[in-house]
């Protein structure tokens, strides 16, 4: 008889300490957890029997009860003028579990959305640059919609050639996207012929474009300045890769090479043929 209750015991044991896995991973904190399994034994009570059985403090032990019923697990009703609580339907367990995951997943788009403005001011808070590197289609991509988000005008050294043979059709997209937005943006070229031809061909708006008196055919690479973020694309035929560094003081750095360059560059409508 006393092996079958120790069994018993046990079994009650394990069964608790596994609904303690559940209720921890649902989101409940230890006390509450406490006082679920109470109720969940011993049916409706009072506050002073789930007191002295929890071992909590008076006001600790109400406000973890409060807790419950807002969650919906515990309901309450007056009884000869006695608060007594009961745990509600297992139901409802799972519909506050599912209504957490709802809510964690809204908060996963609403970080997702917000994230570069928090790494933002997370670097100008604390001084380190925030680097994050993507590769392939989908890099340029994250690249170029970055910009997007830009408060301040976009200043870009961009290499046409490589633009026009690797990424075509994104860029354009990207064009399209920028002039719904009407952000203006300012480009630097080398000088070559494909640039030359290039921008006497195609007219874009809110765009700027003039070129700088040194050539340098294909770099591979394009630059944007904008805020307080610089970004790199590499377009080479075997890889394409994007780069983005938060960081004031590098962007700073480079928006003042590209200052000093955009007063010597021309437009391609006053160079000599």
């Amino acid at each position: 008889m006393n092996e079958q209750k120790l069994a018993a015991g046990k079994q009650k044991t394990s069964e608790l300490n596994r609904y303690k896995d559940l209720l921890k991973n649902a989101g409940l904190d230890e006390k509450e957890i406490l006082i679920f399994n109470y109720l969940l034994e011993n049916g409706e009570s009072g506050a002073g029997d789930i007191i002295k059985s929890v071992a909590l403090k008076r006001g600790d032990a109400y406000n973890h009860i409060y807790s419950l019923s807002k969650k919906g697990l515990v309901s309450k009703r007056t009884v000869n003028g006695r608060m007594k609580f009961s745990l509600e339907p297992p139901a409802n367990l799972e519909s506050y579990i599912e209504n957490r995951a709802k809510a964690i997943l809204e908060a996963q788009k609403w970080l997702k959305a917000v994230s570069p403005a928090i790494l933002s001011t997370y670097n100008l808070s604390y001084h380190k640059p925030g680097v994050k590197v993507f590769e392939g289609d989908e890099a340029i991509k994250r690249v170029l919609e970055d910009t997007l988000r830009a408060k301040s005008e976009i200043l870009a050294f961009i290499d046409l050639e490589s633009i026009e043979k690797f990424i075509p059709e994104i860029n354009r997209q990207y064009g399209r996207e920028r002039n719904k937005l009407k952000k203006w943006k300012y480009n630097l070229v080398f000088d070559s012929k494909f640039n030359r031809e290039f921008l006497k061909e195609h007219s874009r708006n809110y765009t700027e474009d003039r070129i700088i008196s040194y050539s340098l055919n294909q770099a591979g690479v394009s630059l944007h300045i904008y805020d307080n973020t610089a970004s790199f694309m590499t377009l080479k035929s075997e890889v394409k890769i994007g780069i983005i560094i938060d960081d004031p003081l590098i962007a700073n750095l480079l928006r003042g090479v590209f200052k000093a360059l955009w007063q010597t560059a021309k437009p391609v409508s006053q160079l000599e043929n």
